[in-house]
């Protein structure tokens, strides 16, 4: 797993983050011998932490979270 710290405008607010991060790699159904392939792995992301002004607020965005990150990984599209 890789992590990193980014920010992003959500809702008209900047949020920095610190998120993890597994890459996807595409499974194959079959190996070109015939014999069965294998199962997709990674594509996971999740926000560690969130802050707003410098001030900690992941607690507070908790429900809120999954959203900023799958905003974050459109608005980054093609590096996780």
């Amino acid at each position: 797993m890789s992590s990193g710290q980014g920010t992003i405008n959500y809702w008209g607010t900047n949020i920095d983050i610190q998120y993890y991060y597994e890459p996807f790699t595409p499974g194959r159904m079959y190996m070109s011998n015939g014999d069965p392939g294998y199962p997709d792995e990674g594509g996971e992301f999740y926000i560690e932490q969130a802050w707003i002004g410098g001030q900690e607020v992941t607690e507070l965005l908790e429900d809120k979270l999954e959203a900023i990150a799958i905003a974050y990984q459109e608005e980054h599209d093609g590096e996780f």
